[in-house]
């Protein structure tokens, strides 16, 4: 499989797209205006503790206040209970450095007016602020410094036994007896001096967050994670992937990050230079656009609808036009393990995050359903989100969570249309036609008017002189009206409430 990473950076935005075997995997977007807070580590002020819901709010010296649950913060007992727990686990994997901290009530850990340092672990989604947590770290190419837990852990998706040992002994032998570090996925292509190399440096920053800290006074950011494209080619960069940018900037950024990490970025690196658009060139756009529409087809004639709701994301599997040569069960199963690869690709490329609900086709057979969900887990070990899949219901649904950080694709990409306020639906024109009478009624009772000027839309007029003409005479007659209709110059296609509009 060949892997590539092009990047598309303005003055007003950065795209970068991850390609395998040229087609879209996932795609990443910044704009310049509304810059990713992840990673960053602020001296923040508490405004508010809320015990009822054991969290607080805390000012990070940014417009709007972050939030602090109560299962992020930190004290010194707190760190030390959690020591403890490390310590007498045989197995710390990377997602489970921080599980099962002892419940204690937020009120007795924060009050008003304190200040804290913070990092931010999810951008602010909607009307909700950021989230942030006391437990800092600082990640590197191959490792992530814990300074408050003091131990090696290692990813999940370093399977190998004797590499994970290996990788193991090889940080624990240069790193410092108070931090503590977590391998990354991308240490299995490391070379020792490479693993030293990132221990020292992250000890190093996490030294100068320190100074920072003890100098300041009121919020302000402290630690600033690298810029997008740095960030998200040190997270999912590995060895045999090409990378391509257009801004002359990013391409020196990154040339001078891979000569940080010891790497040579000639047979990487490539700048952009010719008179086509960069994402034209490896055919990303209509992926893009693809990936914002509801339905998606499945190779052998299903599809899948795809479901955004505040609470949720729903994926409904259809068979469409596949009917299968053999029997029923085949079809619904070769359909069903069809979505389950696509699901996952969707999930990674519309960047979905939440409760995800997943509705297969009904499978009659424990062994079948056994198969999707295996296949779906198969397909989930390629994300590198974190994910917990439940097993499929009585009712035929799958329910599965995906960690969410940022914006999905489909709400940094688009926004509620204003003629149906993000319903997806509008009304049908026997509701249009009986509100605009009662409107007309309303009018006449009022106003008691000889004639009566309305504007209105072409394609509601001529579905009232072909459905509702006895209608409109009779309320002519009951109102000795004479009802005069004008075209509006809002079309059918146009955005709008303007559907008829009394002007007389």
């Amino acid at each position: 499989m060949q892997t590539k990473i092009v990047i598309n950076s303005t003055n007003a935005e950065t795209r970068i797209a991850l390609l395998e075997d040229s087609k879209l995997k996932e795609i990443y977007i910044e704009r310049n205006q509304k810059p990713s807070l992840v990673g960053n580590i602020y001296l923040a002020k508490v405004s508010r503790v809320i015990p009822g819901i054991q969290s607080s709010f805390i000012d990070i010296g940014q417009d709007n206040t972050a939030f602090l649950f109560g299962g992020d913060v930190l004290n010194t007992e707190l760190i030390a209970a959690r020591q403890k727990e490390i310590d007498s686990s045989k197995e710390q994997d990377y997602d489970q450095k921080r599980k099962h901290l002892p419940n204690q009530n937020i009120e007795k850990l924060l009050t008003p007016g304190q200040s804290i340092p913070v990092q931010i672990t999810k951008d602010p989604l909607g009307s909700k602020g950021a989230r942030a947590t006391m437990d800092l770290s600082v990640a590197g190419r191959f490792l992530v410094l814990t300074p408050f837990f003091h131990h090696i852990g290692i990813s999940r998706r370093i399977t190998d036994d004797l590499l994970r040992e290996k990788l193991k002994e090889t940080v624990s032998a240069v790193a410092p007896l108070d931090a503590g570090f977590i391998i990354r996925t991308a240490a299995a292509e490391a070379t020792p001096e490479q693993l030293k190399n990132d221990v020292q440096y992250l000890i190093n920053k996490w030294q100068h967050i320190q100074q920072k800290i003890k100098n300041l006074s009121e919020p302000q950011l402290i630690y600033s994670d690298h810029s997008i494209h740095t960030r998200i080619i040190r997270d999912i960069f590995h060895e045999g992937t090409k990378i391509e940018t257009d801004n002359h900037i990013v391409y020196d950024e990154l040339k001078e990050f891979f000569s940080a990490i010891n790497m040579d970025s000639d047979n990487i690196l490539t700048l952009h230079k010719e008179d086509q658009l960069i994402f034209d060139k490896h055919d990303i756009e209509p992926q893009i656009s693809n990936a914002l529409k509801a339905k998606v087809w499945l190779p052998s004639g299903g599809y899948l609808i795809i479901d955004h709701t505040e609470a949720l994301c729903a994926f409904d599997v259809n068979t469409g036009k596949f009917t299968g040569n053999n029997s029923a069960r085949d079809t619904i199963l070769r359909t069903n393990l069809e979505a389950a690869e696509e699901v996952v690709s969707q999930l990674r490329l519309r960047n979905i995050g939440g409760i995800v609900v997943i509705d297969f086709i009904d499978m009659d057979y424990p062994d079948d359903q056994d198969q999707i969900v295996d296949k779906l887990s198969g397909e989930l070990a390629h994300d590198k989100a974190r994910t917990n899949v439940l097993s499929i219901s009585e009712l035929g649904l799958l329910q599965m969570t995906r960690k969410r950080t940022s914006d999905p694709l489909l709400t940094m990409m688009s926004q509620n249309c204003p003629h149906c306020l993000g319903k997806g639906v509008v009304q049908s024109y026997p509701t249009l036609a009986t509100e605009l009478f009662r409107e007309i009624k309303r009018y006449c009772y009022k106003h008691s008017p000889k004639d009566l000027n309305i504007e209105i839309r072409d394609d509601l007029l001529a579905w009232l002189n072909e459905n509702f003409e006895q209608h409109l005479e009779k309320l002519k007659n009951d109102f000795k009206v004479e009802i005069i209709f004008q075209l509006s110059k809002v079309k059918y296609k146009d955005l709008g409430k303007d559907v008829y509009q009394i002007i007389q």
